[in-house]
C-alpha cells in the first residue's frame, strides 16, 4: 500500500513556476534574487525559498484535505506553467482562445492570493467587528443582557459578563480580534476566488502587447504584487490609491519573465512585441516597485529602475531612497501615473498587430 503524502507546508502566493522565468536560468530551479523593502537587505534564493508563507492556505477540518485549498490553483497553474513556458519561448501572446483566458484566470487568481489581501480584510473586518461591539455596548441593559445571553447560548464556553465591565472593555479598544485559519480559507473560497473569476473578463478584455527586453538593456523585475494596476492620467488625491481592473484610463503591467512583460490597457494595439531599451526597461520596473507590498525578485543582485529626476538607478539607491522616506516619516508614495513614453501603443505601427486570437 502506498504511504500517503505528507501535507505540503510551504504554500507559495506567487508560484514557483512564475518566479522561474525570472532566475538565472530561466527555470523555477535557478537562482533569483530576493530584496527585503522591510529589512533593507537582498539575497540569492530559489523560487521554492521565496514568497511562501508555512500553512497559508490549509484547512483544519475533520475529514477534509488539508491541501484541498492548494489543488484548486494547481489547475489553474498547470495549464499556466504550459502557457508561459510558450509565450517565453516564441515571443509572442497565446494565439489560442482557452489559452489565453487561462492566462488571464491565473493574473486574476494572483491579484487575490496576496497575503496583503488578507490583511486587509482581516483589517476591515476588525474595524466592523469593534464597531458592533460598540453598538451594542450603547444598548439599554435589558437589550444588552439579552444579547450577551445569546452569545452565551451559542457558545457555552464564554463567561458570564457585567453589563459595565463590557462598556468598558469595548470602550478601551484595547484588545485583539483573533481570526481563525479556517475563517480565511472560507473568505478566500468564497469570496476572494470568486471575485477573481469576476475580475479575469475585465483582464481579457484589454488589449495586451509585450515588451521584450534588448540584449544589454537589462532585465524586468517581479515583486509580491506581480499584476501591477494604476492610472494613465491623473485623477484626485482620494482616488490615486483605488483604480479598478474595470475601469478605463487604467494601465496592467504583468512581467512574464526577466525578459519579457505584458502590458494591457482597454485601447491602442493588441499583440504586439516591442522592443524594449534599458531606459524603457528602468521605467517598467519603476512601475513595478511603486507598489511593492514588500518583496521585489530579480534576475541579478542589481536592477535598473527610473528614479524620481528621470534618471537610472540601481537597488542600492533604491534603498536609499526608502531611507529618505522613512526618515522623513513619509508613506511609500503609491505608483504614478504611467507616463505617456511607457505607453507602447505611442510606437507601435498599425501593420504589426496580429489577428485577434483564433477559436482553436
Amino acid at each position: 500500500m502506498a504511504k500517503k503524502a505528507n501535507p505540503a507546508r510551504r504554500h507559495h502566493y506567487i508560484p514557483q513556476l512564475y518566479l522561474g522565468g525570472f532566475t538565472d536560468s530561466g527555470e523555477k530551479n535557478g537562482l533569483l534574487y530576493a530584496h527585503d523593502f522591510r529589512e533593507l537587505k537582498n539575497w540569492q534564493a530559489k523560487p521554492l525559498n521565496v514568497a511562501f508563507v508555512k500553512d497559508f492556505y490549509r484547512i483544519d477540518a475533520p475529514g477534509v484535505d488539508p491541501d484541498e485549498v492548494e489543488k484548486l490553483f494547481w489547475e489553474v497553474e498547470s495549464e499556466a506553467a504550459r502557457i508561459l513556458r510558450k509565450i517565453i519561448d516564441l515571443r509572442m501572446l497565446p494565439a489560442r482562445r482557452k489559452d489565453y483566458y487561462t492566462l488571464m484566470r491565473f493574473m486574476a487568481q494572483l491579484v487575490i492570493r496576496r497575503p496583503s489581501v488578507r490583511e486587509n480584510f482581516q483589517k476591515q473586518h476588525d474595524q466592523l467587528s469593534r464597531m458592533a461591539a460598540k453598538m451594542h455596548a450603547s444598548l439599554p441593559d435589558d437589550q444588552l443582557r439579552a444579547r450577551l445571553e445569546r452569545n452565551r447560548k451559542d457558545n457555552p464556553e464564554l463567561p458570564e459578563v457585567d453589563l459595565d465591565a463590557f462598556r468598558e472593555f469595548v470602550k478601551s479598544d484595547a484588545y485583539t480580534i483573533e481570526f481563525s485559519q479556517n475563517f480565511h480559507i472560507s473568505n478566500l473560497v468564497n469570496a476572494l476566488l470568486p471575485a477573481a473569476e469576476e475580475i479575469a473578463p475585465y483582464l481579457a478584455a484589454r488589449h495586451w502587447v509585450l515588451w521584450e527586453a534588448h540584449d544589454g538593456a537589462g532585465n524586468f523585475i517581479t515583486t509580491d504584487r506581480p499584476v501591477n494596476l494604476s492610472w494613465t492620467v491623473e485623477v484626485p488625491p482620494m482616488y490615486q490609491d483605488s483604480p479598478g481592473f474595470a475601469m478605463e484610463n487604467t494601465a496592467v503591467v504583468f512581467p512574464l519573465s526577466k525578459r519579457l512583460a505584458m502590458f494591457g490597457k482597454f485601447d491602442g494595439p493588441r499583440g504586439a512585441v516591442i522592443p524594449a531599451n534599458a531606459k524603457q526597461v528602468a521605467l517598467i520596473n519603476r512601475f513595478m516597485s511603486r507598489s511593492v507590498v514588500r518583496f521585489i525578485y530579480s534576475t541579478n543582485e542589481n536592477f535598473a529602475w527610473q528614479k524620481e529626476d528621470g534618471s537610472i538607478g540601481d537597488t542600492s539607491d533604491m534603498f536609499q531612497a526608502i531611507k529618505e522616506y522613512t526618515a522623513n516619516n513619509a508613506k511609500i508614495k503609491p505608483a504614478n501615473p504611467v507616463p505617456a513614453q511607457a505607453d507602447p501603443a505611442a510606437t507601435v505601427p498599425t501593420w504589426a498587430v496580429p489577428a485577434e486570437a483564433s477559436e482553436e
